[in-house]
């Protein structure tokens, strides 16, 4: 079992001997990423959960209590209003030279050139904008179908849900090839090997718990 910053995570017991080894010494990216990771934890709020009365998981009254105060697990989206979509049309290098065509055109008292000119922008700006739209509406339909989800306890009974409804004190249960979906602190279970190489670069997978990385494991790493 495991229980994380913003929520709890868990594992299913695999038995197996292990050897102790010596102490290696401890670099300074190492201090610095136990700096930063400290940080993080002193400034969550998991910090103020007990994490031996959490074990059990939360109640979905509670659940929906600190959905309300803290929001969907997600980073926030930006969305691109339709207006600015549509003034980034007029902006590059060809629309410019379009458009300072266009003005020349006005000077010179050129009506012809400069409606033909214009149409040409416009038509451009339109055709720009419509697969500008398209691209981006497909975009939020496949992100929208494929959503991960979690095992977590909610009333003491393991429920699968999307990683989006997790709240802070949720108790998850991970396993091999599972992407960690918030900051986890382990709570209980077998060691976990932790591959980090998204976060930190480093090529060989970490084991959580342990003196040297603790407990505490950070989201987007993969259980291996």
């Amino acid at each position: 079992f495991g229980s994380s910053r913003f929520g709890s995570g868990e594992h299913f017991p695999r038995r197996f001997w292990i050897q102790a080894s010596a102490p290696r010494q401890k670099s300074w990216s190492w201090l610095l990423a136990m700096a930063l990771s400290q940080k993080l934890v002193d400034a969550d709020s998991v910090g103020n959960i007990n994490l031996k009365e959490a074990r059990g998981g939360l109640t979905g009254a509670r659940a929906a209590q600190l959905m309300e105060e803290y929001g969907p697990n997600e980073i926030p989206a930006v969305v691109t209003p339709l207006w600015k979509m549509v003034l980034k049309q007029f902006t590059g290098t060809m629309p410019v030279m379009l458009e300072v065509s266009c003005v020349i055109s006005a000077f010179a008292q050129d009506w012809p050139d400069m409606g033909v000119i214009a149409a040409m922008l416009v038509v451009n700006a339109a055709l720009g904008f419509r697969e500008e739209l398209k691209a981006k509406n497909a975009l939020e339909e496949l992100t929208n179908s494929m959503e991960s989800t979690i095992t977590v306890l909610r009333d003491g009974t393991p429920q699968v849900m999307g990683v989006t409804k997790l709240v802070p004190g949720d108790v998850i249960h991970l396993r091999g090839g599972s992407l960690t979906p918030a900051d986890v602190t382990w709570l209980e279970g077998d060691q976990l090997v932790i591959d980090t190489a998204a976060l930190t670069g480093e090529p060989l997978p970490r084991k959580y718990p342990s003196d040297e990385y603790g407990g505490d494991i950070l989201s987007g790493t993969t259980v291996k």
